[in-house]
């Protein structure tokens, strides 16, 4: 359904546990929400082995079904500890900001202000009454996500100072009274008439002698709120969630509008300087401050586990407080991870939930930035988790336009964030009906199978490392229109084990954990996205990247682009196409020009390519210019390509291929009949596994172009009679021929003076693995001209055929050499890359002082190889570095004063 056209022309720190980071392949997350808790008291949850899950958030549920959870799955707890016990939860919903007046690269949302700046601070110079400083406006909490009696007693903290502007009116201390400017905690929101409204939560009126103990020295002036002294009454505040538990309580209740004020009094003679405001409460301060008892338990909870909870070594992360929607706990959540990562042997990390909040945004007022992007900047975190959701949010509606809307919330307000600012972040995916009520009425919806894989293919398309079930378990309550999910259970009788396994469930056995824990998954978490798209139903075509795509009518596609940085992938291309669910059906008995590439800078012609989402392999080769590839992508799914040249990396010669510089060959290879590879000249070509040489189709050198063999390497042909030909080795003629199995002897001749004379055997044991299947006739010289010798080989009764190679007549031989040797100089190590034992040949021009030794990549000798006189000569000398490890070395000839050296790779 696409067609795709290629015209070539720090360190960071990751907050994320090192079980997720070093999961082979894309891990799974099972989310079980602890209020469900008495419905799993007698379910065994083999359910989660069985759907491939390696780790599930589990909440306050009772010890004896954590332990059982534990014995199944890796777990990540997310504990409250209801009553007087705090741990990581309670201490990561607590406060502590920073609002900057003058701006700070780590605190992307500012205090807006008037007046001039000076020195990085604000500097009044505005009439009296003025608001010199205000902001930001946004959201707070005002009661604890998960206990709505607990209220929170936030404290701002100005910090401001004075200077004299000009000389204090005359009366000894008669200006300590004069009033500086007051400052204001306030809460502004819009009511049904969409009128703004503005109401005082605190204020403090500020007088000379406040700043008495010094001017031009800062001072910090608080003003409390939420508390029993300055409590908000209940009409200031907004819900913006309400669970019903049970007891109809809304339990999600915000204070709208926050923001903090300076307003000036119009002193003559001063310049009042604002710096920032601090805003905490004391649970917050006291974790900030590093005060002992907060980190005590923190410590408690990490090492000696909690009351009733047996199991604590499965445990791979820890959950804090879950959708931590409010910018003032991100400092907490930061010092929380970062005592984690300290005090822990295996450094675990936080597995901490960043919600858009709201279409992202974390104020009211229009333009601001995004939660997320205030997240990384005050949380400094990498490796959270997206909770985004696309089929009823947070736009309401069945129909294309609705759909459409919310996936480009989801990209745009949540994956593209994270994917700018988070390599290993992960993503959590809606599975079923969530709580249906007033606030809720987005969520009641099941997601087809289409739409639950599209959430995931398009979640890995912008870099998710790991997928969430959200949630994974849900009961049977004879009510299928308040909840739905993945697995149910039944919670009427507890001694019943009968359990409902939805087709949900069934797809993430079935279809998403093999690709997740296979190659598509395995692949995705090495690679590094480079850049997204989309195209919808009446665009066509659309370049980007210097990439054309092209595709077929009526479908919408998200597509991306990746690297793989691993050294020795630079040639392989990687790109995936997500097929959006509600795409029409792809015709059965159809196949569409799914993708097409035209490369302009490389000169491979022949491609394999992998669909690691079908697991399939493919082969194709240029056509006029181009690259076809044939398939399919149905709704939801998607198509993970690796493309990459065959002549490196195996698969089918289907036209014409050269080698253009020294390539290793690393999976088997196919010449297809009638089909030639040609090695250009000074290249060799390095096989470590086995070319199959259809009838009719051959390789071929290129003046001086080499074939090395490594590991079991091999050349297998078709029509073994038809399979000798030749390549060049350090100028002599290197016959080639096809394998043969089983313990064999070949008998090489040579025509030479009217006879056929053997010159060599070569001898192939049984269980000898190196394959042997060539030799070097060291007494011959190739050279360009019409003089030839010709060559075949014996095996049993059957001889090759003969091949003519050009060389130089006897009596130029010895006038070929002394050419050779007018000047110092060393040739590259053959066979290179090598297993075990490698030759390098070395040119003396006269007699001289000669030392040879090898070196590993960081300059350390290993290895002293001559060391002596020798004459005038062409010189050729074994190395054995059996007892060396795999790796790159170099070898250094130093002949007189003179010195050469060159890299060689040994791979054992």
């Amino acid at each position: 359904m696409f067609l795709l056209c290629f015209f070539f022309g720090a360190n960071i720190l990751f907050a994320q546990s090192p079980y997720f980071l070093t999961y082979d392949g894309i891990p799974i997350i099972a989310n079980l929400w602890g209020h469900e808790d008495a419905i799993y008291l007698h379910h065994d949850f083999n359910d989660l082995v069985e759907a491939g899950i390696d780790a599930a958030v589990v909440g306050n549920i009772y010890p004896n079904v954590y332990n059982a959870v534990s014995s199944k799955v890796k777990i990540i707890p997310y504990q409250h500890f209801w009553g007087a016990r705090k741990g990581i939860a309670y201490y990561s919903e607590r406060a502590y900001s920073v609002w900057e007046a003058e701006g700070n690269s780590n605190y992307v949302v500012n205090l807006t202000h008037k007046g001039s700046v000076i020195d990085g601070t604000v500097r009044n110079t505005n009439a009296s009454g003025d608001t010199l400083i205000q902001g930001p406006g946004y959201y707070q909490l005002y009661n604890s996500l998960f206990d709505n009696t607990k209220v929170f007693e936030y404290t701002a903290d100005f910090k401001l100072k004075i200077v004299h502007h000009t000389t204090p009116p005359p009366g000894g201390t008669s200006g300590n009274s004069d009033t500086v400017c007051v400052i204001y905690a306030t809460t502004k929101y819009k009511d049904a008439a969409n009128v703004w409204h503005h109401k005082i939560m605190g204020s403090r009126i500020l007088f000379v002698y406040d700043f008495a103990k010094g001017y031009n020295e800062w001072h910090e002036f608080p003003i409390t709120y939420s508390n029993t002294k300055n409590p908000i009454p209940q009409s200031f505040l907004q819900t913006k969630s309400k669970y019903d538990l049970g007891s109809g309580v809304k339990v999600w209740q915000v204070i709208p509008g926050v923001e903090f004020k300076v307003v000036w009094k119009g002193s003559s003679y001063l310049d009042l300087y604002v710096d920032k405001v601090t805003l905490h409460d004391p649970e917050g301060l006291k974790l900030y401050a590093g005060d002992d008892e907060p980190y005590d338990n923190l410590y408690s909870e990490i090492h000696n586990g909690f009351d009733g909870f047996s199991s604590t070594s499965a445990i791979v992360a820890w959950a804090p407080i879950d959708e931590p929607n409010y910018i003032d706990d991100l400092e907490c959540v930061r010092l929380i991870d970062d005592y984690l990562y300290n005090n822990t042997t295996d450094h675990k990390r936080l597995f901490t939930a960043i919600a858009g909040c709201w279409g992202g945004i974390i104020r009211e007022i229009p333009g601001t930035p995004f939660k997320v992007d205030e997240y990384y900047k005050r949380a400094q975190y990498h490796g959270g988790k997206i909770n985004n959701y696309i089929y009823n949010y947070p736009y309401e509606g069945n129909t294309l336009s609705f759909w459409q809307a919310n996936i480009g919330d989801m990209i745009n307000n949540h994956l593209r964030l994270l994917n700018d600012r988070d390599e290993y972040f992960m993503s959590s995916v809606q599975t079923g009906k969530w709580i249906v009520d007033a606030d809720h009425d987005e969520l009641n919806v099941t997601p087809t199978r289409e739409q639950f894989l599209y959430n995931i293919n398009v979640d890995l398309l912008y870099g998710a490392k790991g997928i969430e079930m959200n949630d994974y378990y849900y009961f049977l309550n004879g009510d299928l229109t308040k909840r739905t999910s993945l697995f149910g259970v039944y919670p009427d009788n507890l001694n019943d084990t009968t359990t409902v396994r939805t087709q949900l469930w069934y797809t993430l056995k079935n279809e998403v954990s093999p690709k997740l824990k296979g190659s598509y998954g395995k692949l995705l978490k090495k690679l590094t996205e480079t850049s997204q798209g989309y195209l919808n139903s009446t665009t066509n075509q659309k370049d980007t990247l210097n990439i054309r795509i092209i595709k077929e009518a009526g479908y919408e596609y998200d597509y991306g682009f990746f690297d793989n940085n691993t050294t020795g992938n630079e040639d392989k291309k990687y790109i995936m196409l997500a097929s959006r669910f509600y795409n029409p059906d792809s015709p059965e008995d159809e196949e569409y020009n799914m993708v097409s590439l035209r490369y302009g800078q490389l000169s491979y012609k022949n491609w394999k390519i992998k669909n690691h989402y079908k697991g399939t392999t493919f082969y194709n080769c240029l056509s006029s210019g181009y690259l076809y590839i044939y398939d399919t992508i149905e709704k939801g799914e998607a198509a993970l390509l690796e493309i990459m040249p065959a002549i490196k990396y195996g698969g089918q010669i289907g036209t014409d291929e050269n080698i253009t510089h020294n390539t290793l060959l690393t999976e088997n290879l196919q010449i297809n009949a009638n089909k030639k590879i040609y090695i250009n000249d000074s290249c060799t070509y390095t096989i470590s596994k086995t070319i199959t040489v259809k009838s009719g189709a051959s390789i071929n050198r290129i003046g001086c172009g080499n074939i090395n063999f490594t590991g079991g390497g091999k050349i297998i042909n078709e029509v073994w009679s038809n399979s000798l030909f030749f390549t060049v080795e350090n100028t002599h003629p290197k016959l080639i021929w096809g394998y043969q199995t089983g313990p064999k002897t070949y008998y090489v001749y040579k025509y030479n003076g009217g006879t056929w004379a053997l010159i060599g055997t070569v001898s192939i044991s049984a269980g000898d693995t190196t394959h042997k299947q060539f030799f070097v006739d060291t007494d011959e010289i190739v050279s360009s001209g019409t003089y030839t010798m010709r060559y075949k080989v014996l095996q049993g009764t059957t001889y090759t055929n003969e091949v003519s190679i050009p060389i130089f007549p006897k009596e130029n031989v010895e006038n070929e050499k002394n050419t050779l040797i007018k000047e110092f100089g060393i040739e590259q190590n053959y066979p290179n890359p090598f297993n075990g034992t490698t030759h390098i040949k070395y040119i003396l021009p006269a007699n001289g002082k000669v030392s040879i030794k090898l070196y590993d990549i960081l300059g350390k000798e290993v290895k002293n190889i001559f060391e002596g006189m020798q004459e005038q000569g062409i010189y050729e000398i074994n190395i054995n570095c059996d007892n060396l490890a795999s790796g790159m070395y170099i070898y250094r000839v130093r002949y007189n004063d003179k010195t050469q050296s060159k890299k060689m790779l040994l791979m054992k």
